[in-house]
């Protein structure tokens, strides 16, 4: 339920939030982010992760959904992206895993199987497709 990326360590809890404290932080100190609130749609969070843009996502054991979240979101804010549904054949998922290519693996519990899904995000960069003049 923790995912170091950079200077900061973000902190998943089975109450419905992820918060997000520098890495060098010491003692009983107030996060520097918190995602929590019923627009987030965080139940128990089981599982975190953070793509290269910061993109934070989280699973959620209870209601068997990925949910992806700006960079930098603060407080009660919808996510960017919810991976939910029958077709996911997520049943109580445990963690996740992203690789450079922001493929995203989630291990999930009443499956006893790690699934794969393309990225939920894809990465910033030029526009792809039919360019003026060619």
């Amino acid at each position: 339920m923790l995912a170091l990326v950079g200077g900061d360590l973000f902190v998943g809890d089975r109450a419905g939030a992820v918060s997000v404290f520098r890495a060098a932080a010491n003692g009983n100190v107030t996060p520097v982010r918190r995602i929590s609130g019923p627009k987030t749609g965080l139940g128990a969070v089981y599982g975190l992760g953070v793509d290269s843009s910061g993109h934070a996502y989280a699973v959620d054991y209870d209601s068997d959904q990925v949910l992806v979240f700006e960079p930098d979101t603060n407080g009660n804010v919808k996510p960017l992206r919810t991976l939910v549904g029958a077709a996911t054949r997520l049943g109580s998922p445990m963690g996740l895993a992203l690789d450079d290519r922001r493929t995203l693996r989630v291990a999930s519990f009443e499956t006893s199987s790690v699934l794969t899904f393309d990225a939920l995000v894809p990465p910033a960069g030029p526009e792809t497709g039919p360019q003026p003049g060619v």
